[in-house]
Order: C-alpha cells, then structure tokens, then sequence
C-alpha cells in the first residue's frame, strides 16, 4: 500500500513539473475597445470585443462562463486551428446558447487547448450591460 502511494506521489510530481515547463500557454486577455488592436482582421466581428493572447499553435475552443458558478452561457467556436505567438480574437454578441440576450452582469472567457489538453478561465470580468428588449 506504501509503495502505491509513493508511486502515485512520484507520478504527481513528474506531471506537476511538466506543465510548468510548458508555461503559460494563454496570457493577457483583453475586453476593452482595443481588445481588437492586435487580432488578425478575419477573427474580428461585432459585440464586445474580447481578445486573448495565444503563446503556442492549437486548435482552440473559447466559451463565455458565469463569473462565479463557471457554467458555459455560450460557445463560441471550438477546436478551431490558432497560430502562435499572438493574439487572437473571440467576439461574443451578448447571446447565450440558446440565441436569447444573456443576463446583466459579468461573465468570464474560458479557453481550452485541445492538442495541450489543458483549460483555462481568465479571472478579468466581461461586463454585460441591461438587456435589450427586441
């Protein structure tokens, strides 16, 4: 049983510093109105304008989540093939996933990288004003 646990301990480690090797993968995620500044001009769209800052190549999921309960409101894209360095952009048009207008409030980017198999929620706010009535 000891050696289990040693052995389980061991593994731990080992996986613990290979991601810190791979560094920080997705960095500096912008929602202000430069977000678009840097974002090759195909990725730019209406809505606020949300930007993330890819370090490697990876085919690239990105979600709006709830700020504290992390729950998706809506996809974005997904596994969609990123160059990297450099910063990329996810436009979201203040829709949920069913197409109606998104609660008021603030709201979180989520980016999973499929190749790395690894997530990330960014902790900045997307800040979502009133509802508009259609």
């Amino acid at each position: 049983m000891i050696g289990l646990l040693v052995v389980g301990t061991l593994a731990a480690i080992f996986v613990t510093q290979q991601l810190r090797a791979e560094g920080t993968v997705v960095s500096d995620v912008e929602t202000t109105r430069g977000a678009f500044d840097e974002c090759p001009r195909d990725e730019r769209g209406p809505g606020i304008p949300i930007s993330f800052y890819l370090q490697r190549d990876d085919r690239v999921s990105a979600e709006i989540v709830a700020f504290d309960r992390l729950e998706t409101v809506r996809r974005l894209f997904s596994a969609r093939p990123l160059s990297g360095p450099g910063r990329h952009c996810a436009p979201w048009d203040g829709l949920d996933d069913t197409g109606e207008p998104a609660e008021p409030g603030r709201y979180r980017l989520r980016i999973g990288l499929a190749d790395l198999q690894r997530e990330a929620t960014a902790g900045e706010p997307i800040r979502l004003g009133r509802k508009s009535t259609p």
